[in-house]
């Protein structure tokens, strides 16, 4: 799901871990899929950091933008 953040339940959570995580699915430097386990305090952390450093962020086209947008209309995305 691309630009989705999905909030779910951490499935037999150890004593120490947070009952839910916030899941990210991306496209890495691999070329593969992967999904990544966010807590709510590492999404305030990398949003201060992507914040901080605007220059380091990735910019979509405006035609990826209004692609996305469609999708997101027809309920593709």
């Amino acid at each position: 799901m691309y630009g989705t953040i999905k909030i779910i339940d951490n499935k037999d959570a150890s004593a120490c871990a947070k009952s839910i995580y916030n899941a990210i699915c991306v496209y890495n430097e691999l070329g593969e899929y992967e999904t990544l386990l966010l807590t709510e305090n590492d999404l305030i952390e990398v949003r201060f950091r992507a914040s901080k450093n605007p220059e380091d962020c990735v910019k979509l086209s405006a035609v990826t933008t209004m692609v996305l947008r469609l999708l997101r209309i027809l309920r593709i995305l």
